[in-house]
């Protein structure tokens, strides 16, 4: 098992060293990247994603306490699906065996069209981290449920989507998973990962759900809108864009973005000439998403998580290129403090977005290197887990 890893790990550490060679060093490099983009119709974050196209070890023996409960039961596993408002949605349950009184957590996929697993058809690979992460917690005694968002894997697609259509599938998954034999009905947990956290946010602040506690994985801290132009601005300057150009951009989309939150048509291809940011406006504005997309951007996660009552959870990996430790993470940790005395936050040194572990130095790690998020031989930080299970335990 231990050679095993340590050959998994050499694999995927020389799979992102072949992506080194994918690095981009001037604008016109940026732009022939854009011009590769597949945006799907729909998937308006997975589109800023492809713009691009696109703890503190790894797995290690450890002998506390917590590592005697790691790995004690056998699992099972099997496929369910249920209603959510009109739209059956499918999904996985994971269980401990020989367990009659387990916890559950309900894993919410990030966004675009990631499905259940965590893969999402616009990056390489199909190692999605929920798969490991459901499959370890019920090792451990935790019972999980993760399902396909509505147009995501087998659930089907219901147009025009508006943000209470996902709410209604973290409330009926939540319920499902609660009637579950050897599942422990009062301690329900819902863990949603990056947008999926922002929906975890929403259904226990407005009252959607009643759960046992939250949990947080790399959820952005700030509004929709915010993170955007940080991403953009983070990505352009990196491929040595002049700074004035970089604003100018910068201004041109967030102008673009207002429109959207005000249900006013944009043109596009006047906002910029960089497809990948064409491709981004076009997306915001699909007849599918809009009304979600208008919702979403200038939704402001801090507020939320002010008026949650319920156990906190927040994990942030260092790595993570996409959502950051002090403006999101710590920024949902100062607003959650004012009202809620049961908050923890875990910072993990060599976690990534996707929660896995990343050996090469934050300062390497461009956009590009979330084609490498579910690559063969990647595993789940092994502190993340730990950090998942410990809170679990005490609660």
């Amino acid at each position: 098992m231990i050679q095993q890893k340590a050959e998994d790990q050499e694999a995927a550490l020389e799979s992102q060293k072949n992506h080194r060679s994918f690095a981009v060093s001037a604008y016109s490099g940026q732009r022939e990247i854009m011009e590769r983009s597949v945006v799907m119709r729909w998937s308006w974050i997975a589109a800023l994603a492809l713009i691009w196209v696109g703890c503190t070890s790894g797995p290690a023996q450890v002998e506390d306490e917590l590592a005697q409960k790691m790995n004690r039961f056998e699992i099972s596993e099997r496929e369910v699906y249920f209603d959510a408002e009109g739209t059956q949605v499918y999904a996985t349950v994971t269980v401990p065996q020989e367990k009659d009184d387990a916890p559950g957590v309900v894993l919410i996929a990030g966004s675009g069209p990631t499905d259940r697993d965590w893969n999402n058809p616009l990056l390489p690979g199909d190692n999605g981290t929920a798969i490991e992460l459901s499959r370890r917690l019920a090792e451990a005694g935790v019972a999980t449920l993760r399902y396909d968002k509505r147009g995501t894997g087998m659930t089907a697609l219901s147009e025009p989507v508006v943000w209470d259509d996902y709410l209604a599938e973290v409330q009926a998954a939540v319920k499902r998973l609660a009637e579950e034999q050897g599942v422990d009905g009062q301690r329900i947990f819902v863990a949603g990962h990056s947008e999926g956290g922002v929906h975890a946010l929403r259904a226990v602040a407005d009252q959607w759900i009643d759960v046992q506690g939250v949990i947080l994985l790399a959820t952005p801290g700030r509004s929709t809108q915010e993170l955007v132009l940080a991403q953009v601005a983070e990505q352009l300057e990196q491929v040595g864009m002049p700074r004035e150009v970089v604003d100018g951009e910068l201004a041109s989309l967030q102008a673009a973005m207002e429109s959207v939150r005000r249900k006013e048509r944009v043109e596009a291809r006047q906002v910029s000439d960089i497809p990948g940011l064409v491709a981004l406006v076009e997306t915001l504005q699909a007849e599918d998403a809009e009304l979600f997309a208008a919702d979403l951007l200038g939704w402001e996660p801090r507020e939320a998580v002010a008026r949650i009552d319920k156990p906190l959870l927040i994990v942030q990996g260092k790595k993570d290129t996409q959502v950051d430790v002090d403006a999101d993470a710590r920024s949902l940790l100062k607003a959650a403090e004012g009202t809620n005395e049961d908050v923890e936050l875990v910072v993990v040194d060599n976690a990534d977005h996707v929660l896995k572990y990343q050996e090469i130095p934050r300062q390497e790690l461009g956009g590009q290197f979330s084609l490498t998020y579910n690559a063969p031989g990647r595993h789940l930080d092994e502190e993340v887990l730990r950090a998942l299970l410990g809170w679990i335990y005490e609660r």
